[in-house]
């Protein structure tokens, strides 16, 4: 009797149905046999194979992540929103160095501020109360810069020769709307001066009358109402701020501007930084006081000296939202900077 020749896997071929296999001998190649000895071969190629055709696709589970994100953002933005428009008695206003107004000195100077925490700020003051009725319509169309001159009701004299000097862009070879000039100026008690005032814009459309007192302790508000105005009405890349006794070599402004049509969060001009010069003013006597209610802190923040400086638009649009949370002094240049400082 010979020796029993023992069953060899010769070759499995898997067929549709997974749990079959074929089994051969040597001797009998015909002969097919299921054997229970293979089961657990069978077993797994059954769940490897069930497990390939549902395993999830990557794309799949790319987009099932960004519809999560969309319904996330969605939502946030949905009650940010709700947030807004219903609780609004008080105005949170964080400030950050990396969003800060930037001080850009004319002749050197620090430009950096101490961190501030955050606070939250009621109403102050509401800015549109001084605005008057000029009509946004006598700003011109693609100026360069606007430049907002602060002027006393009765310097008739000194409005018509700026108009006639560096206000006039064609006395410099440039278009007539490279830039434009704006008088400041408040109500007056004198009929006769309001209605040479009331001429003088008929004849020259260049007077942003407001509704405060033209008098020199309303000088932030002429200015902040200078600003209110052209973020409205006068959509210009850039603001100078000055004042109708000194002198603007706009041709060199216009030239510079021209060159850094995309800067941002522009405060330039000359940085009072020096802590003496920007020591507050207590006696009463002055023409420049502060009272102790208005302001407390005894020295100013850094600040561009009011003789002129220049704002990008942004920043105008800043100082103007920020201006009605925080009491107004009627040092206008150091309100600028108490503002910058702020945003």
């Amino acid at each position: 009797m010979g020796t029993p020749k023992v069953p060899t896997m010769h070759h499995l071929q898997h067929e549709a149905n997974p749990l079959k296999c074929q089994i051969t001998t040597p001797d009998e190649s015909s002969h097919q046999t299921e054997s229970p000895i293979d089961t657990k071969y069978i077993v797994s190629l059954q769940v490897q194979s069930v497990m390939r055709r549902h395993r999830t696709s990557p794309k799949v589970i790319l987009k099932a992540s960004i519809t999560s994100v969309l319904a996330i953002t969605i939502g946030f933005i949905v009650l940010y929103t709700f947030l807004l428009k219903y609780f609004p008695p008080t105005v949170p206003y964080h400030s950050s160095h990396k969003s800060r107004i930037k001080l850009i000195p004319k002749f050197g100077g620090s430009s950096k501020f101490a961190a501030m925490e955050n606070h939250y700020y009621s109403l102050k003051w509401n800015i549109s109360e001084i605005l008057g009725n000029t009509p946004g319509n006598i700003c011109k169309s693609g100026i360069e810069f606007l430049i907002l001159i602060v002027s006393a009701p009765k310097n008739i004299q000194n409005r018509q020769i700026i108009r006639e000097t560096w206000c006039n862009p064609v006395l410099y070879k440039h278009s007539k709307n490279a830039w434009q000039c704006l008088f400041l100026i408040g109500k007056v008690e004198s009929s006769d001066l309001q209605d040479s005032l009331q001429e003088e814009f008929k004849s020259f459309r260049d007077i942003i009358s407001g509704s405060y007192t033209d008098s020199y302790r309303n000088l932030s508000l002429k200015v902040m109402q200078g600003f209110h105005w052209a973020s409205r009405y006068c959509p210009a890349k850039f603001i100078l701020k000055t004042d109708d006794d000194c002198f603007v070599h706009t041709h060199n402004l216009y030239n510079i501007i021209i060159h850094h049509q995309d800067a941002n969060s522009l405060y330039m001009g000359h940085v009072q930084s020096d802590p003496k010069q920007r020591r507050v003013i207590r006696d009463q006597d002055s023409r420049w006081h502060v009272l102790k209610e208005e302001y407390e802190e005894e020295t100013y923040p850094p600040y561009v000296s009011g003789v002129g400086y220049l704002l990008s638009a942004d920043v105008v649009k800043k100082v103007v939202n920020i201006s009605q949370y925080i009491k107004i002094i009627p040092n206008e240049d150091a309100y600028m900077g108490i503002l910058a400082q702020e945003g």
